[in-house]
């Protein structure tokens, strides 16, 4: 039985890193005080974890430096019957070292149907006391 639950766990682990490797990431930061202005960012996955990620913005001339800790999972099966998606998107703000700030959310997308394949997620992460959005977006392939 600790090994069929051993290897479950380990599947799902698997599943949830593969659905993000094929899709198209972006992170944008967002000043709330001049909406009109974002800011992209750059990032790459980091060499600490398995869903962790390290991003990048330079908004007015500073470095903003996140630590993003990022998973989609997929669930066949929910409490409500048929699939979900879980999205936990945990940021840490590393751009004042001795002063990181945490911030995070966890939404659970509940599916009509069976099986409903996403196709685009956009998030926003309020950051900076709300005046500013660290914002995700999420593009898969079209099949």
């Amino acid at each position: 039985m600790k090994i069929a639950l051993l290897f479950f766990w380990f599947s799902q682990l698997a599943f949830a890193q593969t659905s993000l490797r094929d899709a198209e990431i972006r992170f944008q930061y967002q000043d709330l005080l001049d909406p009109y202005t974002t800011h992209a960012c750059e990032w790459k996955k980091s060499t600490v974890g398995l869903y962790e990620y390290d991003v990048t913005c330079e908004v007015d001339l500073v470095k903003r430096v996140f630590f993003v800790h990022l998973v989609l999972q997929w669930y066949p099966k929910t409490i409500h019957g048929v699939s979900a998606y879980e999205l936990l998107y945990w940021v840490t703000d590393f751009t004042s070292m001795s002063k990181p700030k945490n911030y995070s959310m966890t939404v659970w997308s509940h599916n009509s149907v069976t099986e409903n394949r996403l196709q685009f997620l956009d998030a926003a992460l309020g950051i900076d006391s709300d005046l500013a959005y660290l914002k995700l977006q999420i593009a898969w392939p079209k099949p």
